[in-house]
């Protein structure tokens, strides 16, 4: 704008810092025009409403300049709302708050992870130790195939004899490869519980007699809490019983009738003892007790531990009957790996109730020491098989066996099998089967098998068979006895087969009481303090393949009306070295007839006190033996054979004791 003059009059609002009447400078006259303009702003609406509105007359609505000016924003509208830092409050974010805080490239300089300063923390392998791991390192070390190949275990590298896959193949042991003759039958029931089938009927549950306020301390009576344990598995069909080691007293006369007692087992139940669990009977007066019962009952299996008796603090002097286990008319029961002591009657009995014999029993790697009458008892059953158990230190009370087969009236023990036992120092025999009844169908033990025993250092007899039948005994031994090795007396029908007896104090194997019908075949009897092999009141048996040598008294006997048997094949030698010239290696007499001397072979021996005769018929009240084809050479001290015999019958001839062949003794 031009310089002009300023106005008189009050103009100091418009132009400030001028002099009225002077001439104002461009910059004082813009400054004046500028400030009037904000008055026709400021003052806009009245100057439209006093001097433009009437004079243009715009319609209502219109949009007007005015109008826009009261919406326009403007630079004044912004200062009276803009947000300063004066307005903002103390907790306010403002730009300059936010300017102290930002994170900016500046301030991450010092701390920022750079390429520079990784390059000074970095794991390289110029930093890693000697002794450090590193990945190089470890590839030296790796096992890879490449380096397996030479060194790696082939099979076609392993030798002829190694073992492998195919190797084991040729040589696997199956069942076409067995010999059948190696597999004895044992019996349906015996082989049904040595692969555990009983078990497969057995509920899937465990409990542990302890969870039922069983102690175990030796001294609570555990008797309840066991029976509570019990009484839960048979609401639920049975199922297992776990005892864990303790001594759990049992009291076991609680029946009113003194007769079951003690801990009474169900259907369908496993127990299972710990190596070391003793489950005791407290100690009583009672005549009969149980400590364990199976009555009637099916399905069971009872294995590990010691059932113990009172014996050592029974307080009464009467019977006999007091059991570590009552098994009777019961069937399907496996007993393992236990042992039964101090009981006052039997280790276990097997038996029957009065309706049923017990079936289908099974016994293996048991222990039964130091009862009083019986290690095992084996009454009214029907199929028992018993393995590799230890029968033994029986005394008190008669029969004071290791085991006994002892039927009750009326009864009959069928099926019994005792293999690979073991019976020694009982006060009586070793194995006793004592039936009763003279013919096959009243007697009361038939059939029992006796395979690969031992009976030593007993009382009696080591394995003794009265009135029994169709028994057979193979492979057993016998020595070291008070009586007698093996003994069949009364019965028949047996099998003794390569049966070894030795240093019995009597006999090392006889048949007497009118046994009938048996064979002995094969073994070897030796070193008897009386006779070898004696018949005695026993006809039709048969005497073949022994070999008998070096006992007290004669070899082979035939005595006492004991009529047409058959000694044959038999090897006899050194026999009477109790006293010299004395007695014969074979000797028939005493009222024996039609018995068969043939084809033995018959020496002195070297002993100090020789037989007398190699065979001898020693009397005439022994009628129509046939001697013929024997061997007599060097037989007897004294001769040969010797015949005062009537009627004796000597064949084609024998070998006499110089070496001649003739039909007359020598």
């Amino acid at each position: 704008m031009a310089a002009g003059y300023v106005p008189n009059g009050a103009v100091t609002p418009l132009y400030e810092n001028t002099t009225p009447g002077t001439v104002a400078s461009p910059v004082a006259v813009d400054g004046a025009v500028v400030a009037m303009v904000q008055t026709i702003n400021d003052n806009w609406q009245a100057f439209y409403d006093f001097i433009i509105g009437p004079i243009i007359g715009v319609p209502d609505g219109a949009v007007t300049t005015p109008k826009i000016r009261d919406l326009a924003i403007t630079t004044q509208k912004i200062a009276e709302l803009a947000v300063v830092n004066s307005k903002i409050a103390d907790g306010t974010i403002s730009t300059q708050k936010l300017a102290d805080a930002i994170i900016t490239t500046l301030k991450l300089a010092d701390a920022s992870v750079t390429n520079s300063k990784l390059a000074e923390l970095s794991v390289t392998v110029s930093k890693i130790a000697d002794g450090t791991i590193s990945t190089q390192k470890l590839m030296d070390e790796l096992i890879t195939t490449a380096k397996l190949g030479n060194g790696s275990v082939t099979e076609a590298k392993l030798s002829n004899g190694s073992v492998s896959t195919r190797a084991l193949a040729d040589r696997s042991v199956t069942a076409g490869k067995l010999d059948p003759s190696l597999v004895y039958p044992i019996s349906d029931a015996g082989i049904q519980y040595k692969f555990g089938l009983v078990n497969e009927q057995l509920e899937d549950i465990a409990i542990n007699v302890r969870s039922y306020g069983a102690v175990g301390n030796g001294s609570a009576n555990d008797t309840v809490a066991i029976n509570s344990a019990i009484n839960y598995l048979a609401s639920v069909g049975g199922g297992t019983l776990l005892f864990p080691n303790g001594i759990f007293m049992i009291d076991t006369t609680t029946d009113s009738n003194n007769s079951i007692g003690g801990i009474a087992l169900i259907d369908n139940i496993n127990v299972v003892l710990s190596p070391d669990t003793i489950i005791r009977a407290i100690p009583n007066s009672a005549g009969r007790y149980n400590v364990i019962s199976i009555w009637n009952k099916k399905n069971i299996t009872i294995t590990g531990g010691t059932i113990q008796g009172d014996r050592a603090g029974h307080t009464g002097s009467t019977g006999e009957w007091g059991y570590g286990i009552s098994c009777k008319g019961s069937q399907n029961v496996v007993i393992k790996n236990m042992i039964f002591n101090d009981c006052w009657g039997d280790g276990l009995i097997i038996g029957g109730s009065s309706t049923q014999p017990s079936k289908n029993v099974y016994m293996e790697q048991c222990i039964s020491s130091n009862n009083r009458r019986q290690g095992l008892t084996i009454a009214w059953v029907d199929g028992v098989t018993v393995v590799n158990c230890d029968f033994c230190y029986t005394s008190g009370t008669a029969p004071q066996a290791g085991l006994d087969i002892e039927p009750d009236n009326g009864h009959v023990a069928d099926k019994v099998i005792i293999s690979y036992c073991r019976f020694y120092n009982n006060a009586g025999s070793g194995f006793l089967s004592a039936g009763v009844g003279t013919t096959e169908d009243d007697s009361r033990v038939k059939g029992v098998k006796l395979i690969g025993n031992y009976s030593y250092n007993n009382g009696i007899n080591g394995f003794h068979f009265t009135n029994s039948f169709n028994c057979t005994s193979a492979q057993n031994t016998a020595y070291s006895n008070a009586a007698i090795g093996i003994l069949a007396g009364g019965g028949g029908g047996h099998i003794f087969s390569d049966s070894y007896s030795y240093s019995n104090t009597t006999d090392g194997l006889r048949l007497s009481n009118t046994v009938k019908k048996s064979v002995i075949n094969g073994g070897q009897i030796e070193k008897s303090g009386q006779f070898g092999v004696s018949l005695v009141t026993s006809s039709g048996n048969s005497v073949t393949g022994l070999s008998v040598n070096n006992n007290g008294y004669h070899g082979i006997s035939v005595l006492s009306a004991s009529h047409s048997n058959d000694i044959s094949s038999n090897t006899c030698e050194g026999n009477g070295t109790a006293t010299a010239d004395t007695y014969s290696n074979i000797k028939v007499y005493s009222n024996s007839d039609y018995n068969n001397v043939q084809n033995n072979n018959v020496r002195v021996g070297a002993n100090t006190n020789k037989p007398k005769y190699g065979i001898e018929i020693a009397d005439t009240t022994s009628d129509r033996n046939f001697v013929s084809n024997n061997n007599c050479r060097l037989s007897g001290n004294v001769g040969g054979i010797f015949n005062s015999g009537t009627s004796t019958n000597f064949g084609a001839g024998n070998f006499n004791n110089d070496g001649t062949f003739g039909t007359t003794p020598n």
